[in-house]
């Protein structure tokens, strides 16, 4: 099954893909020399690893989002700036699509099938070039509301691909954001996306 997300375990966290020019599943228009992949080529890094069967999955073969399994975003962006619009949300060939323009209208979706406690993640995604004033991130928000950290030390998020201030979307780093008020732990390893 050439899944192009898959969650398995069990986790009390949702999945959420925010990003400008992201594309699940390793697909983006190609541009100079850049070859035009599918949604197919690949493995798995779960089956190589013998992690066992997805608990969930989904590789993105119809010809829109299936919204059963996820939410579109359709609201401001991140702080305020921007704005994140449903039609920045594309399916095609096996590959989710998320654009973004340099006017902070991007797009986002989360997996809404459910929660895990425990788990791992896989996503084969590829980020296209562009404004770094943008940051594909895949993300993991708890159960009872993500993002801003709240002062009694509930709502946090695990960045767990995110790339900052790189057009050339060279690096991405592993974030937790945790704690009162916006006290944030990180761990940063630079790696080329792949």
């Amino acid at each position: 099954m050439p899944a192009s997300w898959a969650v398995l375990g069990s986790w009390g966290w949702r999945i959420a893909i925010v990003a400008g020019c992201l594309l699940l599943a390793g697909a983006m228009a190609p541009t100079g020399s850049e070859p035009a992949p599918s949604g197919r080529e690949g493995r798995e890094a779960a089956r190589g690893a013998g992690w066992g069967r997805p608990v969930a999955s989904d590789d993105f073969d119809g010809k829109t989002i299936d919204r059963k399994n996820w939410a579109v975003y359709d609201g401001p962006g991140h702080a305020g700036k921007g704005r994140r619009i449903r039609s920045a949300v594309s399916v095609r060939g096996g590959v989710l699509t998320i654009t973004g323009r340099r006017d902070g209208t991007t797009g986002g979706v989360a997996w809404m099938r459910g929660a895990q406690k425990h788990g791992r993640w896989e996503a084969r995604v590829r980020m296209s070039r562009g404004c770094a004033c943008y940051h594909p991130v895949l993300l993991l928000w708890p159960i009872h509301g993500g993002g801003g950290v709240s002062p009694d030390g509930g709502g946090g998020e695990i960045d767990y691909t995110e790339t900052i201030d790189d057009g050339r979307r060279r690096h991405t780093a592993f974030y937790l954001h945790y704690g009162p008020r916006t006290a944030n732990g990180g761990s940063t390893r630079g790696s080329p996306p792949t």
